[in-house]
């Protein structure tokens, strides 16, 4: 029975206390950007700046390199979570989105990568679960592709070409764009459940920022089979996507004042550009006290403490007996083990016993990741993956030991019923 823990921690592995000695655990520093402004005051990307951040990444948790360029880890997360139950695909596709390079084209994250990132950021909820990862990923890139789209539209409108490439993208689904307050708080249209900001990089190597706004619409879901599967060009109907130039500049308020009415009312040439009433439509109207409730629930996620263990959640009698099975046999299993740790003597030798400790109790409650850890000692492809693969096991064993002692208080007699079980 799934425990639904992971919803309450931001972070699947934290060091208690936070050891900056810890190999990784200490950020190398940022450069200063001397960022160059052409006479629209617009930062043009300089090929040079690019390689000195990469050559000045630094490292996560996980002794993962993180670039500088992008914020993005130079080797992607395929660990399967620490309560993770079911094992997910590490395949990925590509994007048509080009990368800075010009050569290369951003890939989409896995279903298995997409579940890491739901609950590094804390927005796995009771309702989510690992069989929604193939539909939620599709759904995503879907996503991705149409405002990609957009992007482009807004570059032709702009007089420029389509030449453009995606230099980095953030998400901010915590803070509102100045135009989604405005809708919302004084024309009364639903929030957004999320929000992007990518920066481009045009042919002349002029950096512009897009503001994207995320809205659903949930009167025009579809039921039908394979709806839930999109491919990267089909249009979702209950998707909408605002997306704009930011307003950095004098020449990014002009291309929204003058130059979009211009393409849209008197240009010959025809846009494809979706432009999103600022007033919402009668069904949208209804949806508002949702789009709050979904904002609340992103706030929440935002405050909760960094590498905190699991909450409290209420158990049932039955998911009681079973972590009362699971105790008892690990108990009978792991004993040989558990006395290694008790008659241990040097400090070697009690690493080693605790680590098979830890590998016998993961075998038997968390085989997923026991799985990934012993498929990390022979992976040298990625530095820090064996670490990374230990946090996730060792953290999975005690958010089920921390079960297993709230299931004992709640239901004592259960417990009592077990072999195996030794009186404290």
């Amino acid at each position: 029975n799934r425990s639904s823990s992971v919803n309450n921690s931001a972070c699947p592995y934290k060091d208690p206390g936070n050891d900056k000695s810890k190999k990784g655990g200490g950020f190398m520093g940022c450069p200063v950007q001397h960022n160059k402004k052409n006479k629209n005051g617009i930062t043009k990307y300089n090929e040079e700046e690019k390689q000195k951040k990469e050559a000045l990444s630094y490292k996560n948790v996980y002794s993962q390199d993180i670039s500088q360029v992008n914020n993005m880890p130079s080797q992607a997360n395929q660990l399967p979570a620490p309560q993770q139950e079911e094992e997910l695909s590490t395949e990925r596709i590509p994007s048509t989105i080009p990368k800075i390079d010009g050569k290369d084209k951003w890939v989409y994250p896995s279903p298995q990568m997409f579940y890491n990132a739901l609950v590094r950021k804390n927005k796995l909820d009771d309702d989510t679960t690992e069989e929604d990862m193939e539909s939620v990923v599709a759904l995503h890139n879907n996503m991705n592709e149409r405002t990609w789209k957009q992007v482009l539209e807004w570059e032709k409108i702009s007089g420029y070409n389509e030449n453009c490439r995606l230099l980095k993208f953030m998400g901010r689904p915590s803070e509102l764009s100045p135009k989604a307050r405005l809708k919302h708080y004084l024309l009364g249209h639903p929030l957004p459940f999320d929000r992007h900001d990518w920066t481009i990089v045009r042919e002349d190597g002029m950096k512009v920022r897009y503001v994207i706004d995320y809205y659903h619409d949930d009167t025009k879901s579809s039921e039908e089979e394979g709806s839930g599967m999109p491919s990267l060009t089909d249009k979702v109907e209950s998707l909408l996507v605002d997306v704009r130039p930011a307003i950095d500049s004098p020449l990014e308020f002009y291309q929204r004042a003058i130059a979009l009415p211009y393409a849209l009312y008197l240009s010959k040439e025809k846009t494809e550009l979706e432009i999103l009433p600022l007033r919402p439509s009668p069904t949208l109207e209804t949806q508002v006290e949702e789009s709050q409730n979904v904002w609340e629930n992103v706030i929440n996620s935002k405050t909760t403490v960094e590498g905190q263990l699991p909450g409290e959640f209420k158990i049932t009698k039955e998911e009681a007996k079973e972590l009362a099975i699971h105790f008892g046999i690990a108990l009978q299993e792991c004993e040989a083990s558990q006395n290694k740790v008790s008659n241990c003597h040097s400090d070697m030798e009690c690493q080693q016993a605790a680590l098979d400790v830890l590998q016998c109790y993961g075998k038997l409650w968390c085989p997923l990741q026991h799985k990934a850890l012993l498929k990390s000692l022979n992976d040298t492809s990625e530095e820090g993956k064996f670490e990374a693969a230990l946090d996730h096991l060792n953290m999975c064993v005690i958010s089920t030991q921390s079960r297993m002692g709230e299931a004992r208080i709640e239901y004592p007699t259960v417990w009592e019923k077990v072999p195996h079980i030794k009186e404290d």
